[in-house]
């Protein structure tokens, strides 16, 4: 159940409020297992806005909020899946949703050619979920059959999610759209933020911190009508997580669309990764295990794409706005 209430308070100055009202219930149930687990959860999400017009093209804005986020199936199936020899991935039936609580402010300016935004955000999660490993066993002796003596047990890490006893983020993000000429623009954004996080697992208590850098630019270029050329860049820097922190990931993407016949064809064709630099790699030094992990998916992507548009049914009057109202 929820209501909203919106109010222009003032020539410049205008509000919207909202109170929204939520109750879900889990039920994970095995016979064969004897497992019957139920969680109840009620949840109460007040939300504010406030605008306030300085002139024409300034505009600043308060935001209060509050979200929920539950647990997929995955973090919730308690039965262990296999990753490799050694490594094991279980969820937890007691998960909790998350529930975030965010203040916004911010400002826009919106010219001809120039539009920014800003925006300054504290963000404070509670029960934040996020997957840890633990060793499962301390490792010992067994018997092996095939070689007829006692060998060495490896210890086995088990993957799992936890909800964190803390976890906060804040940070300010800034985007600028730039209308250079008529047929080029260019997108700068960036979002810099401090996170900090703790959680504990199995008497062991994991805690991270540090600041991190989202930022991405994109060139847009109209060089004859119904062409598009785009070229992207994103670059993250280290990432901080409860149990591991990430190095810089930076890549870049270029596409090219055409569009025919009236608009009616379009062919569009996209790189992904161009010059092939996107990677995870980790790092965690923690009190369960040490780990240094380097991945290199196939990023370097070739898409093409071929849209034909058979018809377009623009109904009039009064059918065009119930179809409006409806999605």
């Amino acid at each position: 159940a929820y209501m909203m209430y919106s109010s222009k308070l003032s020539q410049q100055l205008t509000m919207k409020a909202g109170l929204r009202f939520e109750y879900s219930r889990t039920t994970l149930k095995n016979d064969k297992n004897n497992l019957d687990e139920a969680n109840n959860c009620y949840f109460v999400a007040p939300n504010l806005v406030l605008n306030y017009r300085i002139s024409d093209p300034w505009q600043l804005s308060l935001g209060l909020s509050r979200r929920i986020s539950r647990p997929t199936y995955p973090q919730l199936n308690p039965y262990i899946n296999l990753i490799d020899n050694d490594t094991y991935e279980t969820g937890n039936i007691h998960l909790k949703p998350e529930k975030a609580n965010k203040v916004d402010f911010s400002y826009s300016y919106a010219g001809q050619s120039l539009k920014v935004n800003g925006n300054a955000y504290f963000n404070y999660t509670q029960d934040y979920i996020n997957q840890i490993a633990y060793l499962s066993a301390v490792g010992g002796d067994f018997f092996d059959e095939r070689s007829g003596r006692a060998e060495r047990q490896s210890p086995t890490l088990m993957m799992t999610y936890v909800n964190s006893d803390q976890y906060m983020n804040s940070g300010v993000e800034h985007n600028i759209r730039w209308n250079v000429q008529q047929w080029l623009g260019l997108d700068l954004g960036t979002n810099i933020y401090y996170t900090k996080s703790r959680s504990s697992s199995q008497g062991t208590v994991f805690r991270n911190h540090g600041w991190t850098s989202n930022s991405s630019a994109s060139l847009n270029v109209t060089p004859m009508r119904g062409m598009a050329i785009q070229a992207q860049y994103f670059v993250t820097t280290p990432q901080h997580f409860p149990q591991f922190t990430t190095k810089t990931i930076h890549y870049c993407n270029l596409g090219i669309r055409q569009q025919l016949m009236k608009k009616g064809l379009t062919l569009s064709a996209l790189v992904t990764d161009v010059f092939n630099t996107r990677r995870w790699d980790i790092s965690s030094d923690n009190p369960v295990y040490s780990l240094v992990n380097n991945s290199k998916n196939r990023s370097r992507i070739f898409w093409l794409g071929v849209n034909w548009n058979f018809h377009s049914y623009k109904p009039a009057g009064g059918a065009k706005k119930q179809e409006e109202d409806r999605s």
